[in-house]
């Protein structure tokens, strides 16, 4: 039900006031949003990490496993006399 305010330009202010939340972005629909875009970016850091963190440790251990499988191969070939 519209409430009349007076003039028009009060009348513009009232809608205004009423309406203010919406046109500046700052409702609560708008704040859930902008949460849950933060906690989208943050999640994603977090396991991009992760990954990171999971291929260093499978590259490491690609290393080991070659430089052990070398040595066995001198060892076999007789180039080392240590086992």
């Amino acid at each position: 039900m519209a409430v009349p305010h007076g003039t028009k330009l009060n009348q513009l202010r009232a809608l205004v006031r009423k309406h203010r939340a919406e046109i500046q972005g700052d409702t609560v629909g708008a704040a859930a949003a902008k949460a849950t875009d933060t906690a989208k970016a943050e999640s994603g850091k977090a396991w991009g990490g992760v990954a990171s963190g999971w291929e260093w440790a499978v590259d490491q251990v690609k290393i080991g496993a070659d430089a052990a499988w070398k040595k066995a191969e001198e060892v076999v070939a007789g180039r080392h006399k240590e086992l």
